[in-house]
């Protein structure tokens, strides 16, 4: 039976890559020079660490209002729970749900198909502003 991995904070996480990119941006030119690398294939893993570094960073920055998005949704996918058109509003209202939105529209929008058309029009409306 796998053990589940421990929880590891978003700041140590980011440490963690960040050192790792430092670490590759030494090694890869040598490597490269020793031909042990191609260019283009130490570019492509050095992008792909800078995006994780950019999505753990974006996380670490919006923790709270996708923690209260995701709250949201599930209280809205509860059987016994209706969120309000206010509490949406509400959520909605804030600038760093907004900026989640805006990165994530379609996954919010098709979570749950009625908070979802709700969620898309007010960020629309909120967007165009």
């Amino acid at each position: 039976m796998e053990t589940a991995p421990a929880r590891v904070p978003l700041d140590d996480q980011i440490a963690e890559v960040e050192r790792e990119i430092r670490q590759r941006e030494r090694l890869y030119p040598r490597w490269i020079e020793a031909g042990k690398y191609k260019k283009a294939t130490a570019d492509k893993k050095l992008d792909d660490l800078r995006a994780a570094l950019v999505t753990l960073q974006f996380v670490a920055k919006h923790s709270e209002p996708l923690r209260r998005l995701i709250k949201t949704l599930q209280q809205h996918n509860a059987h016994d729970h209706v969120v309000s058109d206010f509490a949406i509003e509400e959520l909605l209202a804030d600038p760093a749900v907004r900026k989640v939105m805006e990165v994530f529209p379609e996954a919010i929008a098709t979570a749950v198909q009625p908070i979802g058309t709700a969620m898309s029009t007010a960020s629309k409306d909120l967007f165009n502003q």
